[in-house]
C-alpha cells in the first residue's frame, strides 16, 4: 500500500507541477496579448495625428496645441508597453528559476528546492543529502552594464531590463 501512497503523491506533484507551469504560460500569453494591443493603439493614434497634421498643412492651419492630447496619448501607451515587457521579463526570469534552481538527484536532474521524490525517476530526494544547488551554478553570468542583474552565460539581452549585453562581461 506504501508504493501505492508514494505514486500517489509523485502524481500529485507532477499535477501541481504543470499547473503551475500553465499559469505562468497563460499569465505571459494575457501579457503579450496587452502589448500587442496597445502597440495598435498606438499605431492607431500615430496614425491619426499624421493624418490630422497633413489635412491641417494642406489648409494652412496648424495649431500645435491640438495634437498636445494625441501624443501624450502616444507617450502613455508607449509607457504602458515598456511595463508590460518589464513585468514579461520578470515572468520569465521567474519560470527561468523555478526551472533552474533546486536539489540534484543522483540521476542528475534538478528539482525544484523542497521536493520529496525527482521529477524524473521518482528516486527520494530526502535520503539524499544535496544542498540546493544552480543547475548553471559552475558557468559564468553576464552582469547587466545598466540594472546590474545576472544573466545565463551567453545572454545576448538583459531579461530584467532589454539592454544588450556585453559578451566580455563575467
Amino acid at each position: 500500500m506504501a508504493f501505492f501512497d508514494k505514486v500517489m503523491v509523485g502524481i500529485n506533484k507532477g499535477v501541481s507541477s504543470v499547473s503551475e507551469n500553465s499559469k505562468l504560460f497563460v499569465e505571459k500569453t494575457k501579457i503579450n496579448s496587452e502589448i500587442k494591443e496597445k502597440e495598435n493603439n498606438k499605431n492607431k493614434t500615430a496614425a491619426q495625428l499624421g493624418l490630422m497634421v497633413y489635412a491641417m498643412q494642406k489648409r494652412s492651419e496648424i495649431h500645435y496645441e491640438q495634437f498636445d492630447e494625441m501624443c501624450s496619448e502616444i507617450d502613455k501607451l508607449t509607457s504602458d508597453i515598456e511595463e508590460l515587457k518589464v513585468k514579461l521579463m520578470n515572468l520569465q526570469s521567474e519560470g527561468e528559476k523555478e526551472t533552474t534552481v533546486g536539489v540534484q538527484c543522483k540521476c542528475g536532474h534538478y528539482n525544484k528546492t523542497g521536493a520529496k521524490f525527482c521529477s524524473k525517476c521518482g528516486s527520494d530526494l530526502t535520503t539524499q543529502q544535496n544542498e540546493p544547488k544552480s543547475e548553471n551554478s559552475s558557468e559564468s553570468v553576464v552582469i547587466c552594464s545598466n540594472c546590474q542583474n545576472e544573466n545565463k552565460s551567453g545572454s545576448k539581452f538583459c531579461a530584467f531590463c532589454g539592454e544588450k549585453l556585453e559578451s566580455e562581461q563575467q
